[in-house]
C-alpha cells in the first residue's frame, strides 16, 4: 500500500515509512502520553475525528488499515505531488506551517514540545531538521526504496566488442621535410 500510495504521489515509499517510524516507530497502537496522539504519524483525537474515525479504533486497526487513514490525512492537508521527506513530516507536525522552511522557534509550544526535532540546538525547527531525521529513521530501521517495476524490466546484455586489429610499427622513420627538417613518421 505504501508503494502504491508513493508511486501516486511521485514520493519516496522510504520517506513515508521513515516519518511513521520517527513518529511511532511503526506500531500503530503507539499513543503519547501528552495529549492522546495516536498511531503510525500520532492522529490528535481531533484529527482521527476530522478523518471520520477515533484515536480508540486507530489504535485497534493493523499498520495496513491505519494506513488507509494517513492517506486520507495526507489529501485532508493537501501532500504535494513530488514532496520531500522533509515537506512529508512537516504535514505531520506541523501542517498548518508546512510551507515555511523554519515551522517554530524557542519559545512557542510547538519548540518547546518537540525541542528533540531542533537538530543542532539552533533555537528553532525547520523542515531541514525534519529531513535530516527521516534520513536517521532510515537508518536505523533499515529502510529504503524498492522499485519492484525494476525488477520486471528486462536485462540489457552488451554484445563483446568486435576484436579490432590495430597494425601499429615498431620502428620510426626519420624523413626529412622540404624545408630541411626531420620528422619522425610512424
Amino acid at each position: 500500500k505504501v508503494n502504491a500510495y508513493a508511486k501516486e504521489k511521485n514520493i519516496k515509499a522510504s520517506d513515508i515509512l521513515s516519518v511513521m517510524a520517527a513518529e511511532s516507530g511503526l506500531d500503530p497502537s503507539k499513543v503519547n502520553p501528552n495529549g492522546g496522539a495516536t498511531g503510525l504519524i500520532q492522529f490528535m483525537p481531533k484529527t482521527a475525528r476530522d478523518l471520520g474515525t477515533t484515536t480508540e479504533a486507530l489504535r485497534k486497526m493493523s499498520r495496513s488499515e491505519q494506513f488507509e487513514y494517513v492517506k486520507k490525512y495526507f489529501d485532508m492537508v493537501g501532500l504535494k505531488n513530488g514532496a520531500t521527506a522533509g515537506d512529508i513530516y512537516a504535514k505531520v507536525y506541523l501542517p498548518g506551517r508546512s510551507e515555511s522552511e523554519v515551522l517554530t522557534r524557542k519559545g512557542e509550544n510547538y519548540y518547546e514540545q518537540n525541542k528533540g526535532l531542533d537538530v543542532g540546538n539552533k533555537g528553532y525547527i525547520t523542515k531541514t531538521d525534519l529531513a535530516s531525521i527521516v534520513e536517521k529513521k532510515k537508518q536505523d530501521f533499515k529502510i529504503r526504496d524498492v522499485y519492484p517495476e525494476v525488477a520486471e524490466t528486462p536485462k540489457t546484455t552488451l554484445e563483446p566488442a568486435p576484436k579490432m586489429n590495430f597494425n601499429i610499427p615498431t620502428q620510426i622513420t626519420p624523413t626529412t621535410t622540404k624545408s630541411g627538417s626531420q620528422v619522425s613518421v610512424l
